[in-house]
């Protein structure tokens, strides 16, 4: 099941324009590698158009997550993360279930309470 996310403009133009210059990219690969090409609409794809293979997306989300020396999160993660930090400083609880498509706010509240418990949970045990 597919969710629908809702962005502000800014970001909704930005993601837009990304979409555009991908779509590019990958016509000029698909002129590139000729007819074993395939188009199967995706965002993230390999230079032949094809799916990424799950195992490559997560070596590369480890790189880049050394590169950028920030704490290490489980890919699955960043969503709840997003969530809980939008929270904290204050952004309304409901504008943040909308832009991550859950169906009620108890959804992102129940994230934001289980990430503040986790946190103080290994704060407890660090001490």
């Amino acid at each position: 099941m597919s969710k629908l996310l809702t962005f502000p403009a800014r970001i909704k133009y930005l993601l837009w324009s990304c979409r555009f210059i991908h779509k590019a990219a990958a016509a000029i690969e698909k002129l590139k590698t000729g007819p074993s090409s395939q188009d199967y609409d995706l965002i993230i794809c390999t230079e032949a158009g094809n799916p990424v293979n799950p195992e490559n997306l997560k070596k590369s989300y480890v790189r880049l997550i050394q590169a950028a020396g920030v704490p290490k999160i489980r890919f699955h993660d960043l969503r709840q993360t997003r969530a809980a930090r939008l929270l904290s400083q204050g952004i309304d609880a409901k504008e943040i279930s909308g832009r991550l498509g859950h169906s009620n706010i108890k959804a992102t509240l129940d994230i934001f309470i289980r990430t503040c418990f986790l946190t103080c949970r290994k704060r407890l045990k660090s001490n």
